[in-house]
Order: structure tokens, then sequence, then C-alpha cells
């Protein structure tokens, strides 16, 4: 936002819910899919009444009193309102649920490197800032990788990955020499 016209910094709240909000329907939209393919497929018709129902009613309530905040905060409170919806159903009919206790090192792991992400110093060149704070929470994010062992598929992807890697570079340096 630093970036963009300062008639825009006004939107920076509204963007970060929205955001907040689009990453929980991402973590949990595979329940829309479950639904859909099952038996239960009509429910989804009532899911997406309610959806359209609460969005409408928040907006009414929320924008006279906080403007586009207050839009932003109806939406997304919608769309949450919405996944837990979905998800409690999934986990009651179905008998699924997609988190486990990865998730919560996830969720741990992300906050940190989020937080440390923000206590990094700034140059005052917003280029060499993103450069140099996107190598650190990439290297943050490797590390916890490999160390916290956060996903064991993706560990295994990463080091499949180097293994290759290693193999390519030798051939790679006897070629230029």
């Amino acid at each position: 936002f630093s970036l963009a016209h300062p008639a825009f910094l006004a939107a920076k709240t509204a963007f970060l819910i929205l955001s907040i909000a689009r990453l929980f329907d991402m973590a949990t939209g595979i329940n829309n899919l479950l639904i859909v393919n099952s038996k239960y497929y009509r429910y989804d018709l009532v899911f997406t009444s309610m959806l359209i129902g609460l969005t409408i009613l928040c907006n009414q309530l929320l924008i006279p009193r906080f403007g586009m905040t207050g839009a932003a905060f109806a939406t997304g409170g919608s769309i949450v309102a919405y996944n837990i919806a979905k998800y409690s159903f999934v986990w009651a009919k179905l008998k699924l649920q997609p988190f486990n206790v990865e998730t919560v090192k996830i969720v741990f792991t992300i906050t940190a490197i989020f937080f440390v992400s923000n206590i990094l110093p700034q140059s005052g060149s917003i280029i060499f800032d993103m450069f140099y704070k996107t190598l650190a929470v990439g290297l943050l994010f490797l590390f916890s990788l490999f160390y916290v062992k956060i996903n064991p598929e993706i560990f295994q992807l990463v080091l499949s990955a180097y293994k290759k890697g290693r193999k390519f570079l030798p051939f790679w340096k006897n070629n230029i020499e």
C-alpha cells in the first residue's frame, strides 16, 4: 500500500479483513466439493442462501455505521460463518474434517514467521526491503520445513528436488569448464 496512491491507504483495513476471510475460505474450501458430490448436494443451496442472506443483513447493519470497513467485516464475517456451517455439516454428516495437529503446527509457524517478518528493520528502499524480506521469510519457511517438520509430504518433495538439483549442478559445472 505504500507504493500505491495515498487514497488507497483507506482500504488497508478492509483488504486485511477480506484477505483473512479468503484464507479461511481456502482452508475449508474442500467442504463445498464434498457436499456437492455427495448425496447431500441439495444442501449447497441452503448454505448459499444462508451466505446471501447473511451478507445482505450484515451489509445493511455495518455499512452505515463503519463504511468500507463495515462492508469488509460484513462480507468477511459472512464468508467465515458460511464456511463454519459447511465444515460442521461435513463433519456431522460425512464424518470428515481436514484439520489435525499438523494444521495447528502450520498456523503457529506461519504466525511466528509473520511476526518475525514485521520486526525486520527497513532499509529505506522499498525494492531492497521487498527482496531481503522475501528472502528472509523464504528461508524461515525452509527452516521450519526441515526442523519443525510441518508437513512430511512437502519435506520429502523439497528433499527430492534438492537431491535432483545436486545431481544437475555437477553436470552443469563440467560443461561450463
